[in-house]
């Protein structure tokens, strides 16, 4: 929870997509925020938060895998500060 705050203060990658619920099966506009942080010189955390509708629906924290980033990389890329 401590990191929340920054990751939607300052995160480095924002995608929207439609995305369909998988309980209610209904379709919503939904944007994701992502961040990565540095804990040593060679690991970090993924920081993804989801927002619908200007709510905060979901957010996770995972240790940083080769590649899980570009699993959360889904729609239109809204905002980037650039290259990993």
């Amino acid at each position: 929870m401590p990191l929340l705050p920054e990751l939607l203060a300052d995160p480095f990658e924002i995608w929207q997509a439609f995305e369909r619920h998988k309980g209610t099966g209904k379709v919503e506009l939904r944007h994701r925020i992502i961040k990565r942080v540095a804990t040593s010189k060679k690991e970090g955390l993924l920081l993804v938060a989801q927002v619908v509708r200007g709510r905060l629906e979901a957010w996770t924290f995972v240790p940083d895998k080769p590649g899980y980033i570009q699993n959360q990389r889904v729609g239109a890329l809204l905002w980037g500060r650039g290259a990993e």
